[in-house]
């Protein structure tokens, strides 16, 4: 049907057999208001092959009562004779406001590398953005992910090569799967990779979101009033072209290994030193490393850290010169030790006096023990920068320092 120029498939619609639309070639509006269509059988089932080839792309308008978005729907598997759709834009319509769509499914727009836009209605219901969603639309310079979505699968946004701008509004995003690498080479041919812009209603970062994010250079948080709580597991992971970040004042959780494999990090910047804001003593999260995790990483050194009760062997850029820690500055026991190659130390009292602690060690429970408590506000203890070859300077801003 190479003169049709405009394709609607009604509300109705359950099924959508192979090669359907193929060859419409002409065609630059699709209206899909299907609202409870089956995933298309394959990704070979080419329903739109070669939509819109002859024309300077397609527009796809989504009803606003479709709850989800078919598996497969214009996944083209690509050939001498079979194109993907010009797909060039997406538009989530709406009725007062709101889009019912709740899920986009596996390999849904996967290969539109024609696909530049994509615009989701003020208020929507989206909850999961499939595997291989979006994978390869290489033209797709800005990614939107919407207040209510909780999931995003395997490599969804993989082949983005394009993208410079990740706006991550996603509210109560909790969980997320190793491996998935849902970014890793999005952004491969931005001059300056991609920027990631979380939203100040952001209450956490799910385990390995931006895990592999290879072309990730910057974040953006709404530091002072931002209202993030936690930093999953492994959540930039291997983010290897992140310089710098600068973490809200709010946080209060960075689990173990959010930001290992940070290869490129010069400059931190946290509420607190390891993985948990309010501490009555030192622990394993009370050190330094700890944000950087266990697992050995190419231009990472391998960092001893004993804090009192325990030691364990942490894997601490060796880019990594600048730490600023904004809020909670009590620095335990080992804290920083045997970080060899940071360069400069801030800290900045928000409560107080800082207290410099003395600890001995006691042979009987074979622990390093602390024999003068704290009397106020911050404190550092014994042996919290032992080992740091390479510090040149520790700035105390904001409180007087008493030993």
């Amino acid at each position: 049907c190479s003169s049709l120029t405009e394709i609607t498939v009604p509300a109705s619609i359950k099924t959508i057999g192979q090669s359907a639309f193929s060859d419409c070639t002409n065609a630059n509006r699709i209206y899909f208001n299907a609202e409870e269509c089956n995933d298309v059988s394959a990704r070979g089932s080419n329903v739109f092959a070669n939509l819109g080839k002859e024309n300077l792309g397609a527009t796809l308008e989504i009803g606003y009562n479709v709850r989800r978005i078919p598996a497969n729907l214009f996944c083209v598997v690509r050939t001498s004779t079979l194109a993907s759709p010009n797909l060039t834009s997406i538009i989530f319509r709406a009725y007062s406001g709101t889009n019912k769509c709740a899920e986009i499914g596996d390999y849904a727009f996967a290969y539109c590398e024609n696909l530049s836009s994509i615009t989701y209605a003020t208020t929507n219901v989206l909850t999961s953005i499939g595997a291989y969603a979006f994978t390869d639309c290489s033209s797709l310079g800005t990614v939107v992910i919407p207040p209510t979505v909780t999931y995003i699968g395997r490599k969804a946004y993989s082949g983005c090569a394009n993208l410079t701008e990740v706006s991550f509004n996603a509210e109560n995003f909790e969980t997320g799967y190793a491996g998935f690498t849902s970014f890793d080479t999005a952004g491969e041919e931005s001059p300056n990779g991609f920027n990631v812009t979380v939203s100040s209603k952001t209450v956490c970062l799910p385990d390995y979101l931006f895990e592999g994010a290879k072309f990730l250079s910057s974040v953006e948080f709404d530091v002072e009033e931002g209202n993030l709580k936690s930093v999953g597991i492994g959540a930039f992971e291997d983010c290897v072209s992140l310089r710098k970040i600068e973490l809200p004042k709010k946080l209060e959780k960075i689990s173990m290994g959010a930001f290992a494999g940070c290869t490129g990090l010069q400059e931190y910047v946290a509420p607190f030193i390891g993985g948990e804001h309010y501490k009555l003593s030192a622990a394993e999260n009370t050190v330094f490393g700890y944000v950087f995790g266990t697992k050995a990483k190419d231009g990472a050194t391998a960092t001893l850290q004993n804090y009192g009760s325990g030691m364990d062997t942490y894997y601490v850029p060796d880019s990594l010169k600048i730490v600023d820690i904004t809020v909670y500055t009590n620095v335990y026991f080992g804290a920083f030790m045997n970080c060899v190659n940071l360069n400069t130390v801030t800290l900045r009292p928000n409560t107080g006096v800082i207290r410099l602690e003395r600890t001995e060690f006691n042979k009987k429970t074979n622990t390093y023990e602390v024999v003068e408590s704290i009397v106020n506000g911050s404190v550092v203890q014994a042996m919290a920068f032992s080992g740091c070859k390479g510090l040149a300077t520790v700035n105390f801003t904001g409180s007087p320092l008493t030993t």
